[in-house]
């Protein structure tokens, strides 16, 4: 199996949920015991960061998420995986944000999200 492929595919659909602001989609995504950290925000359990999301989403018409780069490392029992994003986040205005994520899987769900703000 190639697992550098089905990380990739996980993140970037979690990207393409997100961008559509679906909650439901997250949701299956997210582990129970999900981090999220950022400059706004900090969630502790799945509740946490879905609820997080949803303020995201009231305030934002339109979120785009486009990965420019991705790097991809496979813990050593390939049961999970962290992937650095280098992403561009753009607004209905055309107004966009440099982001870095770093997003951590284990058993195909996500259990950390760490968001750094760019230039």
């Amino acid at each position: 199996m190639d697992y550098e492929k089905k990380y990739i595919e996980l993140v970037k659909n979690y990207f393409d949920q997100f961008s559509k602001k679906n909650i439901a989609a997250l949701e299956e995504m997210f582990s129970d015991n999900i981090t999220l950290r950022d400059w706004n925000f900090k969630g502790n359990n799945k509740n946490e960061v879905l609820e997080i999301n949803k303020k995201i989403f009231e305030n934002a018409n339109k979120i785009d998420v486009k990965p420019l780069s991705l790097w991809i490392i496979i813990d050593k029992d390939f049961k999970g995986a962290t992937i650095f994003a280098d992403l561009k986040i753009e607004d209905e205005n055309g107004n966009f944000s440099l982001v870095l994520d770093i997003i951590t899987f284990k058993s195909h769900k996500i259990t950390s999200i760490t968001a750094y703000k760019g230039n």
